[in-house]
């Protein structure tokens, strides 16, 4: 399913497999390092972060590889960040989750509203409840449902990480109406578009790739929030439960708990923006000007224990397990609140025999804080290094210590919530409301607030400094802090505005017979605090008025009266001096020279219409200016890392976030992705006091500004990096690299992050800064998928596959003041059209293009490349075409999602672009096409059965084609017992639980021998339980009586013997010299000697001091 089974060399594969146990990819090679061969640390350029991971162990089942490492998050230690299991700022990372990121409320616990936009504008304006017009009291009852936590308006987003597919989703068919509980058959919708399975069946989410390899995911993580007296509790995490490749399963178990408290207090100042008018109102108790509300959160996390797979598993170790205890001697940890945190202390990977394979140590003290009374809060876990029990050798990390951490939950951090002052300062409440404040916000009288500028000095508090290797190599890390450019005026250069509008009145027909009508009046204080809120330098640009008419005299001529049969509507909207009226749909712009105006519709039959005037704003969406100072963001960035090794020898990569200009000038480009917004405004509505019997004033609205001291950006649907480089060059002795990204294009709202952070342009300088390199990379953006995504959305959006809704609801006498903004969710396939390289050498320029061509013309078939076009300098080119199970028309493999495999494959050659071109290769591998044929031809599993050549005279005659290779026996694990080369069959004999091949006979079908391997394969898998030299020396024999077997003397015998998970042991080709394969204690290759004890090859691995 994954690889197609060819065994042309056995030998060649089990050398190489004896060869890769070296898993570690720091620098750990047999021979003593030079600096030169300390590994270049991969960057995330785009993020501005080192990807620090260290590699523990790596399961491959048929060619998927699960890894198991370790990795370091180089962004910066926030104040109130808990130290993982493994240590502040690491964490075990093994690719099999789903990290839900709950919107609104989540998708598990309330129906969406409505996933047609449609539906959405009807909410607007006030709506006064109603028992005779239905629909009126229909809308009040939905707006009351989304006041209560019943309706959802933003669907949630997964993330999703697995071995072979990556990405996010959004729910597809959790309709309005269904059950909440009926989460059995919810699938999921890929974003950007994947032909990915997902399916929601009893608990567990069921991923197929387009290989059709299958995972299952549960959840294992619950967050129980609490704070004004409210309980949430929702699942955050879903990890692995197993993964299947043709019966092979990979069972991941957690049967550890993880359990912990965290406190946090939120203060809270509310400042009277308005006045009360005169007259006689209900007074409400005033918001008090300053409160301090405690919130807490309870974290349930079960642990893996255990990996199983068929060679052998994997056991994670923590300080409450026997002999883990941490280096206080204390089982569970200090740093965490209810006395059960716990840490991973070990991971040990052993064969089925009991043999360890990799035995790996992590050692761990703890960050402290200088104060004297300590509580959980001034405690941090620390990872100090790694210990290889085997080699005897560790990693060891030192981090930024010049100033202690202060404590969690102080009054320390920044606006992002990184550490910014040691001192521990009496408020959290902000100076700057907003990050588009240029100066400190205005003083909310008695209401001390705190400066939270971010602070390079106390930022980096905790972060790593440096890896010393078990080489004894050395690499050291450098930060600074995100920046971006603020004119010396003091404000940012303007880039463009961005516009907006709000509705201000409208008036609907209905379907039955009317006559409407409506005066507004222009409340210029509500409307300006309305615009404060979306952006706070929004101002009022013109008016639009809309008269939109779907009855049949819209199609008539101006003056001519419409038919008595003919449904009709007439309409008229006035705003001071401007006004339009008449039949016909029309849109009108007009100045903003009025403060009130009037609607009306007269409409004789069943048909719609309606009139409505908006209100269009305005706001600077700002760029870098030329005459512009930095100013900077909160996080950490690499600046410079350097490998030095015992002589000091160091190689420095330095990194500059931005671009040079034509005249060599650099200019800095950061992209701050998390505005920071503190402040909020709160609307209470007053209701007047009845005088005499009928007489009620009209109400007011009260309005106050809320600063709180936790971000309350409304970005929610944003990237969760504080910034991000559209330019990065990377300089070294030897040059530069200029590297170009790609943006999102929805900065502040909507969510489209999977747009950001691709690679566009790649420009290699020499030493010189001569350009010898450019690389570009052409992609398109294919939207076809987006209309399954269960939402029915707006059509001029390209790519808007969902959408969400921001409700802004205010109670007021019998009715609701109802505003709401929608923006997109974004999805689409990423085709990598093109990619262009070009070498340059003096005066000469090679060119090499790579063009694909995708299938996305069919939304029901899966978008793969149909063919690839290589053209090189000279003009020559070389074409290769796929097609797939549905250009094959193969349903079996289609039901089981296996869609991205190439069936046939063709290579066509051509000197040029008028040459016809020459077939020089095409083959085709059949599958079964049912489940029937699959029994009866691959054990029950989608597997190959032959591989068809074609004639390359006649390439499209498929009578000419002719079987190269079968696959003609399977086992249950999908392991192949024979295959027949143009007829000759080759059969293999698999041992060690059905994992490894132990012998291979070339000229014998398996029937002709199965009666003669049952010794070898019991001796085999005694073997693989037993593990010593005794059942080994036992298998060889054993495999000596198959070889020396003269019903089998016709036929060419290689066998194999193993220490599962180290590598082959002994390899005997038909000629009968046997190589040995012997390991050290720490199962790495030592020697290669014949069966006479003679020395072929030997490995030494020594280390410098």
């Amino acid at each position: 399913m994954k690889t197609y089974f060819t065994l042309f060399s056995f030998a060649c594969a089990t050398i190489l497999n004896a060869q890769k146990k070296e898993l570690i990819s720091f620098p750990t090679s047999a021979e003593a390092y030079s600096l030169s061969k300390v590994e270049k640390m991969p960057m995330d350029y785009f993020r501005g972060k080192a990807n620090i991971n260290i590699p523990i162990y790596t399961i491959i089942v048929d060619g998927v590889s699960v890894p198991i490492s370790l990795s370091y998050n180089t962004g910066g230690i926030k104040l109130n960040e808990v130290s993982s299991i493994v240590g502040l700022g690491w964490s075990l990372n093994i690719p099999g989750n789903i990290q839900h990121e709950i919107k609104g409320i989540s998708d598990f616990s309330a129906n969406p509203l409505s996933k047609n936009i449609n539906d959405y504008e009807k909410y607007r304006g006030v709506i006064r409840n109603s028992w005779i017009d239905l629909e009126t009291h229909k809308k009040v009852e939905d707006l009351e449902a989304i006041m209560n936590g019943i309706y959802d308006t933003k669907p949630d987003i997964f993330n999703y990480s697995l071995p072979t597919i990556s990405g996010s989703f959004i729910l597809q068919n959790n309709n309005v109406g269904s059950s909440i509980m009926k989460y059995d058959g919810l699938k999921g919708f890929t974003i950007p578009n994947e032909d990915v399975s997902i399916v929601r069946n009893q608990g567990q989410f069921n991923f197929k790739d387009p290989q059709g390899t299958e995972y299952w995911m549960s959840t294992k993580n619950l967050v129980e929030s609490f704070y004004d007296y409210k309980t949430t509790l929702d699942p955050t995490l879903y990890n692995i439960d197993s993964l299947k490749i043709n019966n092979k399963l990979v069972k991941f178990s957690y049967n550890k708990r993880n359990m912990y408290y965290e406190d946090n207090f939120i203060e809270i100042a509310h400042h009277k923006l308005t006045t009360d008018p005169p007259g006689s109102y209900y007074k409400l108790p005033p918001l008090l000007k300053y409160e301090k509300k405690l919130s807490y959160t309870v974290s349930r996390e079960n642990l893996i224990t255990k990996i199983e797979f068929d060679n052998g598993e994997i056991n994670f170790f923590y300080s409450d397990d026997p002999g883990m205890a941490l280096s206080d001697g204390a089982v569970y940890r200090k740093d965490l609140e209810g006395g059960k945190g716990l840490a991973l202390r070990k991971i040990q990977v052993k064969n089925k025999s009991g043999a360890i394979i990799k035995d790996i140590t992590l050692n761990q003290n703890y960050f402290e804080t200088k104060n004297t009374n300590k509580t959980h809060e001034d405690y941090r876990l620390k990872l100090v290094s790694i210990h290889d029990n085997l080699q005897n050798n560790d990693y060891k990390f030192t981090y930024d210590e010049e100033f202690s951490f202060p404590r969690r939950n102080s009054n320390t951090d920044d606006y992002w919530g990184y550490i910014n002052s040691l001192y521990d300062g009496s408020t959290g409440l902000p100076e700057k409301y907003t990050n588009e404040s240029k100066a400190k916000s205005p003083e909310i009288s008695g209401i001390p607030r705190r400066d939270r500028e971010p602070n390079i000095k106390y930022i980096k508090i905790g972060s790593l400094k440096s890896i010393q290797y078990p080489t004894g190599a050395k690499k050291n890390f450098y930060y600074e802090l995100p920046s971006g450019l603020i004119d010396n005026n003091g404000g940012r250069r303007i880039d463009y505005y961005a516009t907006g509008s709000i509705e201000i009145a409208r008036i609907d027909g209905g379907l039955t017979p009317a006559t409407l009508h409506k005066d507004f009046v222009l409340d210029r204080n509500l409307l300006n605090e309305k615009l404060y809120v979306i952006n706070k330098e929004a101002e009022i640009k013109d008016i639009t008025a809309i008269f939109n008419n779907s009855c049949e005299n819209e199609s008539l001529p101006d003056g001519q009266v419409a038919p008595i049969e003919q449904t009709r509507c007439e309409g008229s909207i006035s705003f001071g001096n401007n006004n339009l009226s008449g039949s016909k749909s029309q849109v009108a712009t007009w100045p903003n020279n009025a403060s009130s105006g009037s609607l009306s519709i007269w409409k004789g039959d069943g048909c719609h219409c309606n009139a409505a005037v908006y209100i269009n704003y305005k706001y600077p969406v700002y760029s870098q200016a030329p005459d512009s100072h930095l100013t900077y963001y909160s996080g950490l960035r690499i600046s410079k890392m350097e490998d030095i090794d015992q002589n000091n020898i160091s190689n420095v990569y330095t990194y500059l976030y931005g671009k040079y200009d034509e005249i060599n000038k650099f200019t800095p480009n950061t992209k701050l992705n998390q505005p920071f917004n503190f402040s909020s405004l709160t609307r209470r509505h007053i209701q007047g006091v009845p005088i005499g019997s009928y007489d009620v004033p009209p109400g007011f609205i009260e309005q106050y500004l809320t600063i709180q001291s936790s971000s309350q950006n409304s970005n929610a649907y944003g990237s969760s990096d504080v910034a991000t480089y559209p330019y990065v060059i990377e300089k070294s002795e030897k040059g530069s690299v200029l590297m170009e990204f790609s943006e999102g294009d929805l900065p502040q709202l909507g969510y489209n992050r999977w747009k950001a952070g691709r690679l566009k342009k790649e420009t290699y300088l020499n030493a010189t800064n001569e350009v010898i390199k450019t690389v570009d990379y052409v992609e398109k953006l294919s939207p076809i998928k987006n209309s399954l995504s269960g939402y029915t959305v707006n059509p001029n959006v390209p790519y808007m596959a969902a959408f969400y809704t921001n409700f802004d609801i205010l109670p007021i006498e019998q009715a609701y003041d109802t505003d709401l903004q929608i923006d997109a969710i974004e999805s689409a396939k990423i085709e990598n059209i093109k990619t262009i390289t070009k070498e340059f050498l003096g005066d000469k320029v090679i060119e090499t293009s790579v063009t694909n061509n995708y299938s996305d013309t069919n939304i029901n078939n899966p978008i793969n490349i149909q063919n690839t076009v290589i053209k090189t300098s000279d003009g020559s080119s070389s074409e290769t075409t796929y097609q797939y199970a549905h250009e094959k028309g193969n349903q079996y493999l289609i039901d089981k999602n296996m869609i991205g495999i190439p069936l046939q494959t063709t290579v066509t050659q051509k000197q040029n672009d008028n040459d016809p071109g020459k077939t020089i290769s095409k083959s085709e591998i059949l599958y079964p096409t049912s489940q029937a044929d699959a029994n009866a031809r691959t054990a029950g599993l989608a597997l190959p059965v032959s591989v068809l050549g074609f004639d390359l005279q006649n390439p499209d005659d498929a009578a000419k084609a002719q079987t190269e290779l079968t696959y003609d026996l399977y086992d249950n694990k999908g392991n192949i017992l024979q295959y027949s080369v143009k007829g000759k069959p080759v059969t293999v004999i698999w041992g060690y639980n059905q994992t490894q091949p132990i012998a291979k006979i070339e000229g014998a079908a398996y029937n002709q021998i199965s009666a003669y391997v049952s010794a070898i394969i019991a001796a085999s898998d005694a073997d693989n339980t037993q593990g010593t030299d005794q059942s080994e020396q036992a298998l060889i024999e054993a495999l000596d009586i198959l070889r020396n077997n003269t019903a089998l003397s016709t036929y060419q015998i290689t066998t194999y013997t193993y220490n599962p998970l180290i590598g082959v042991t002994s390899i005997t080709p038909p000629s009968g010299v046997r190589e040995i394969y012997k390991y050290d204690s720490a199962n790495r290759l030592e020697s290669v000697k014949d069966v006479n004890g003679n020395l072929l090859k030997e490995y030494q691995y020594r280390y410098k001091n």
